[in-house]
């Protein structure tokens, strides 16, 4: 909880003073509450084409602007009756695909009581199935898909749906295959390995030095790793490379290029350094 007071609201982060009065004697305010409930929770956990598939949090109890001195005042939620399974059983109403899990927390924080909902992700783009009224003079039609724009709540495009959905496969599918950068670097070595042992053997008819097929093997080994590893590196970012960029805050997007430009450098001019010492010239 901690950690969640000192970041920015974000679309996968949402601080609210007090919870949605659901149950408030009046009709008219309880069913504007309950859509407002909807539509916010509906936008966290679809995000937006940059967060999309990382779980997302509603607190309450928190104010949504820091104070002069930087952090965020606390305001004490009271009795409320909010549990997950009917947050779930709420939003699931009004809701397709159905959310499939939900947590409801209770802190105390300054001697006043705070409340987190955490939502985790889904491989899907949620959208309403009936119209729903948060306010008296907005009305959204079904199948409206919401989404976190920076702090606010908007509807997303036919292209920001298709973006998301991808971006939600691609990370679901990712959970569930073998980790692509330990499995590449492990096939990589070993064929890697096999290949330049077998390449070394051949050639210097081997056994009249095993030192050097001893060694093309640890070279085939370093290569094989690196290569695939890297290519295995390059295509899990093909879809997270746009959001990470976008979190890297502008004054440091320079820096880490060059940054990561020196280490490559240095990557390949240690590698040379191994070959060189494994393989050496042979002296004229």
């Amino acid at each position: 909880m901690g950690e969640l007071l000192l970041k920015n609201e974000n679309p996968i982060l949402e601080f609210k003073r007090e919870v949605h009065r659901i149950d408030d004697n009046n009709q008219n305010i309880r069913q504007q509450a309950t859509d407002e409930l909807i539509k916010d929770i509906i936008a966290l956990v679809n995000g937006n084409a940059i967060f999309a598939g990382e779980t997302a949090y509603l607190i309450f109890g928190v104010d949504n602007i820091k104070n002069e001195n930087g952090k965020r005042d606390i305001f004490d939620v009271g009795d409320h009756k909010l549990t997950a399974s009917r947050l779930l059983n709420i939003v699931n109403s009004s809701c397709d695909p159905n959310i499939e899990d939900m947590s409801c927390d209770e802190f105390i924080l300054e001697g006043k009581r705070v409340l987190l909902i955490t939502i985790p992700p889904t491989p899907y783009v949620h959208e309403t199935i009936k119209p729903i009224r948060p306010k008296p003079d907005k009305v959204f039609s079904e199948r409206t898909a919401f989404i976190r724009r920076e702090q606010s709540v908007g509807i997303a495009s036919q292209r920001e749906r298709e973006a998301i959905a991808q971006i939600k496969r691609f990370r679901f599918d990712e959970k569930r295959n073998p980790p692509g950068i330990p499995f590449g670097v492990l096939s990589g070595g070993f064929i890697g390995g096999i290949m330049g042992y077998s390449t070394m053997k051949n050639f210097h008819k081997f056994p009249e030095k095993p030192e050097l097929n001893l060694g093309a093997g640890v070279a085939g080994v370093v290569f094989g790793a690196t290569t695939v590893g890297t290519f295995a590196y390059v295509y899990k970012q093909l879809y997270e490379i746009r959001s990470s960029w976008h979190k890297i805050p502008p004054r440091l997007r320079l820096p880490g290029i060059a940054v990561s430009l020196e280490l490559s450098f240095v990557i390949v001019k240690l590698l040379g350094f191994v070959l060189s010492r494994l393989f050496p010239k042979p002296k004229i």
